[in-house]
């Protein structure tokens, strides 16, 4: 990744939605390590159900929520100011959820998400 401060913002926007992107795909297909390859040390994901602190704690809840069927649509993906937020359509077994998730963004590695359902 190229220093933050040396690019553009319409770099870093892009940028942004790339690796964005990357995360809704490896989501997609289970890949637990492609999600954790963009996953900060000191991740925290919240949702209504979960705070999770930790890479390694989100490995295990990966773990577990992947044995799950699901789909997750990306509507909508913004970027800015080292931010994501990704509105979608969520399918879990047979639960039909629709939301966003706030995705902050450190040294190109997902910090924190916040979902909200």
């Amino acid at each position: 990744m190229p220093t933050a401060g040396l690019m553009r913002p319409t770099q870093m926007s892009e940028y942004l939605k790339d690796r964005t992107r990357e995360y809704v795909h490896y989501f997609n297909t289970k890949d637990i390590k492609g999600v954790l390859s963009l996953v900060h040390d000191d991740f925290k994901l919240k949702d209504p159900g979960n705070l999770i602190e930790g890479k390694e704690g989100f490995r295990a809840f990966l773990e577990g929520f992947f044995t799950n069927e699901i789909g997750f649509k990306a509507k909508d993906v913004f970027t800015d100011a080292g931010h994501s937020v990704i509105h979608f359509d969520l399918k879990v077994n047979e639960d039909h959820l629709k939301g966003v998730d706030i995705i902050k963004w450190e040294d190109g590695k997902m910090i924190s998400l916040v979902a909200y359902l």
